[in-house]
């Protein structure tokens, strides 16, 4: 084939054929990036979301388990407090199983006792106090005088208002006990 352009000429062709080509290239690059673009953006938008989402519950479950290491903590705190009664050597709860016994057999049927209370004292006796109904005046009578009897037993004292009912007498008995 015959070439009838001169050298100039093809060179100015080749250059032009070169920016066409170039300036389609760069045309059709900027498209994909732009599409590109136009996908990428939504999930980084959705990325950054959930990054903030997964870091709040994050920060969340560290504050829920600091709090439950609190709450272990004082569960912990408690479970010791109350081995440490159970297994301590204050005999106080032995004394107050003695004084109950005591009292269960020192007291008749007719006799129903509605609350118990206890306060040690400095010199190692309990004071008790009492508190009831009798179905009758002379059962409270008898009681009180079986814990006179008991030498367990020391400073016995009763109101006198609690002999004036004759029937279903309501009773409080302050007393000392002291082991012997």
């Amino acid at each position: 084939m015959l070439n009838f352009l001169p050298q100039n000429n093809k060179k100015k062709v080749v250059r032009e054929y070169l920016y066409r080509f170039s300036s389609l290239f760069f045309l059709f690059l900027f498209f994909v990036l732009i599409i590109l673009f136009s996908f990428f953006v939504p999930s980084y938008f959705f990325v950054t979301y959930k990054n903030a989402a997964v870091s709040d519950q994050l920060a969340l479950s560290i504050l829920e388990s600091k709090n439950k290491k609190v709450d272990i903590t004082a569960t912990i705190s408690d479970t010791n407090g109350l081995i440490r009664i159970l297994s301590s050597e204050d005999t106080s709860l032995t004394v107050r199983s003695e004084i109950l016994k005591k009292l269960l057999n020192d007291k008749q049927k007719q006799i129903s006792l509605t609350s118990l209370n206890f306060l040690n004292n400095d010199d190692g006796s309990m004071n008790v106090e009492i508190s009831g109904i009798a179905e009758t005046r002379e059962d409270l009578i008898n009681f009180e005088k079986n814990l006179k009897n008991d030498s367990s037993f020391s400073n016995i004292d009763s109101p006198v208002s609690d002999l004036l009912k004759s029937i279903n007498a309501d009773f409080s008995v302050t007393l000392k006990y002291s082991k012997k």
